[in-house]
């Protein structure tokens, strides 16, 4: 199967599902491989088994304690220029 993809590397697409280390959204290191899938050229199918994203954000934030949660601003989506970049925060 990897040949495979190596071979047809123009047009081929790998599936790799496991775990592996991530920084600055790159890709650093694959950790461990618990299955490899060649897809079929064209689209990427989409997976319906699938882990909903705010499922995975559900269990992130439950292994924060109430009390850092506590601590994010309730206005973020509206001063967000003044929590990312200084700006003055804008009159509510």
């Amino acid at each position: 199967m990897i040949t495979t993809a190596l071979k047809d590397h123009a047009s081929a697409k790998v599936r790799v599902e496991g775990k592996a280390q991530f920084w600055g959204g790159q890709l650093q290191k694959i950790l461990e491989v618990n299955r490899v899938t060649l897809l079929p050229t064209g689209t990427v199918p989409f997976d319906a088994g699938a882990t909903p994203i705010w499922d995975v954000f559900g269990d992130i934030l439950k292994e924060i304690p109430a009390s850092v949660l506590g601590k994010l601003p309730t206005d973020l989506a509206e001063n967000h220029d003044h929590y990312i970049y200084g700006a003055p925060k804008k009159k509510s």
